[in-house]
């Protein structure tokens, strides 16, 4: 699936949000969170929580990539 962007970073961000809550629920299960959009970057977050850790208590390496 392609789409074209919108050229506001605030609009990127705004359709990050939207597609990732509403389009996937292993999106919304990981809750990671579009913070900024510039320059062809992006800013995310997640929040560590246990069931993201593998046996150490570390996140797990497939929800870091």
């Amino acid at each position: 699936m392609t789409f074209d962007l919108p050229d506001s970073p605030d609009a990127i961000v705004d359709l990050f949000r939207t597609r990732s809550t509403d389009g996937s629920p292993f999106a919304r299960f990981l809750a990671i969170d579009l913070v900024a959009a510039f320059d062809g970057r992006a800013e995310l977050t997640l929040e560590p929580r246990p069931e993201l850790s593998q046996h150490r208590g570390t996140i797990h390496g497939g929800v870091r990539s």
